[in-house]
């Protein structure tokens, strides 16, 4: 649609345009992001301020858009997308990244209280590594250093992460609000 996520305006004609053709809005995924292996002396401001835009001021955005519409449906479910980055900081991401998704973890408790009076839900999911171009310009070192920290032993796959969006946006979740569910194969337990 030609939309930009980091826009307050265009998340809000998303939102509308959703509701004109369904009639409401029930879910929202807020899912845009990008990485950066920018290390802390190079980082520079306009790389921090890239990172910031895409993967934290656009989930406000795409969560705010959708804030009074949910609130008056008296129903909605949210799912942002963390990062174990975002837990531990990171591994073979930036300190930009790492920091936009604690953010995020953040965002969503503060969107959770203030919807839940509201029968609304607002869950994050926390991967760790998942086999997508993402992290597609790690060397084959990074790669194994990352599934060695992992318990079960291997990367995990989109699959993995959609079965939790959907676990999250079902019935089986509607009491279930403020959580950060990590899909790691083990590689932070806390």
């Amino acid at each position: 649609m030609g939309q930009d996520s980091t826009k307050p305006e265009d998340n809000l004609k998303l939102v509308e345009e959703t509701r004109r053709t369904f009639g409401r809005v029930d879910i929202l995924l807020p899912i845009a992001g990008v990485n950066s292996t920018m290390s802390i002396p190079d980082m520079t401001e306009e790389e921090w301020n890239r990172v910031m835009d895409i993967n934290l001021k656009g989930v406000f955005w795409g969560c705010q858009a959708v804030f009074n519409l949910m609130r008056e449906q008296r129903y909605g479910k949210i799912v942002t997308i963390a990062s174990v980055a975002g837990k531990i900081g990171g591994i073979t991401s930036s300190v930009a990244y790492s920091t936009s998704k604690a953010g995020v973890v953040v965002l969503t408790y503060s969107f959770a209280k203030a919807l839940a009076p509201y029968g609304c839900n607002v869950n994050c999911i926390s991967p760790g590594p998942i086999e997508t171009p993402f992290h597609g310009k790690l060397d084959e070192g990074a790669r194994e250093m990352l599934r060695k920290n992992i318990p079960l032993g291997r990367w995990g796959k989109t699959d993995d992460i959609v079965k939790g969006i959907l676990f999250l946006c079902s019935d089986a979740a509607d009491f279930i609000t403020g959580e950060v569910l990590d899909i790691n194969g083990g590689m932070l337990m806390d």
